[in-house]
């Protein structure tokens, strides 16, 4: 798919950080249950991968180090039956297009306490 599953870019080789990799994996929100449900935009055509949104389920977290920036990859098992390090945060390399599943359907489901006590609705 791209240099994140060679744990490199730019040539440059991606570092783990174990110690912060550890306390990432403790309270990244991706992780909780069985690991959050996501679709991921795959943006252009590789060995026959065709373009397109992919749902997967998030399995872990790294924490990777690179000239002094660190960001966290995240392994996603796809329902195609892929398994790929994919970067789901705001800064470093590969940057992915995504969105979490889980939360976009709690989010639509109309909340009971909301509408009882008079809230909910758009705006």
């Amino acid at each position: 798919w791209h240099d994140l599953e060679r744990r490199q870019c730019d040539e440059e080789v991606l570092r783990e950080d174990g110690r912060r990799t550890a306390e990432r994996r403790k309270s990244d929100p991706l992780l909780r249950g069985k690991g959050a449900k996501v679709s991921i935009y795959h943006g252009h055509c590789v060995r026959n991968v065709q373009a397109g949104w992919f749902r997967g389920r998030v399995l872990d977290v790294r924490v990777v180090v690179r000239g002094g920036e660190e960001w966290a990859l995240h392994k996603v098992h796809f329902e195609s039956g892929d398994t790929r390090w994919r970067n789901l945060g705001d800064c470093g390399p590969e940057r992915s297009k995504w969105e979490e599943l889980d939360r976009k359907a709690s989010l639509l489901a109309p909340s009971k306490s909301a509408h009882a006590a008079g809230g909910g609705g758009s705006g």
